[in-house]
């Protein structure tokens, strides 16, 4: 059984997936707390970066509400899931750490002992060639076991 296991979700057909796997772990008894995450750093922001100093500063502050409002709407619809369950689930917004980073700091600091999360997400070809993929991140980086839901 894991006491606390952390779900990271970006909205995509890999992250619902693996929402629905924590749900099951969680009614059978295999999960006794989950917390839900969402990253907005990692919306790709740094595909604009060359520009940003180019973008008005209410631009790129409308950008970012967006952004926060779309993170959001991904993190409801995520706890409106575990709700109809009747499972209790905490919510976190992520502003300025990219995925990976997180789940490694959350696994140190808060004692997580399971992390699930999709085989993908929303990203492009050029970040997987340069920065790997989120989930073989988190398998490298992490002590805690690691559930990847295809």
């Amino acid at each position: 059984m894991y006491n606390k296991a952390l779900l990271a979700t970006d909205g995509s057909e890999y992250a619902r997936r693996a929402e629905a796997r924590a749900i099951e772990l969680v009614k059978t008894g295999s999960i006794a707390q989950i917390v839900a995450f969402h990253s907005i750093s990692h919306a790709n922001l740094s595909s604009i970066q060359p520009a940003i100093q180019y973008i008005p500063d209410d631009v790129y502050s409308s950008i970012l509400a967006e952004m926060d409002a779309e993170g959001q709407n991904i993190l409801d619809a995520t706890k409106e899931a575990f709700e109809a369950e009747s499972i209790p689930i905490e919510t976190r917004l992520i502003e300025d750490i990219d995925p990976a980073r997180y789940i490694s700091e959350a696994v140190e600091s808060e004692g997580f002992d399971l992390v699930v999360l999709g085989s993908r997400g929303h990203h492009s070809k050029v970040s997987e060639v340069f920065l790997g993929t989120v989930p073989t991140r988190v398998l490298h980086a992490n002590k805690c076991d690691v559930l990847v839901v295809r």
